[in-house]
């Protein structure tokens, strides 16, 4: 494999993961804002 690609494939990745981890960031307070508003209801 050539380095360019192999640069390009790890910089995707680590775009990838870093919106993934932003993703998993909302679930979570989605999560929380439900849990919230069963304890209201």
């Amino acid at each position: 494999m050539d380095i360019p690609r192999i640069k390009r494939i790890a910089w995707l990745t680590q775009i990838v993961s870093k919106s993934n981890r932003k993703n998993e960031l909302q679930l979570s307070q989605v999560k929380k804002t439900i849990k919230y508003f069963q304890l209201l209801t």
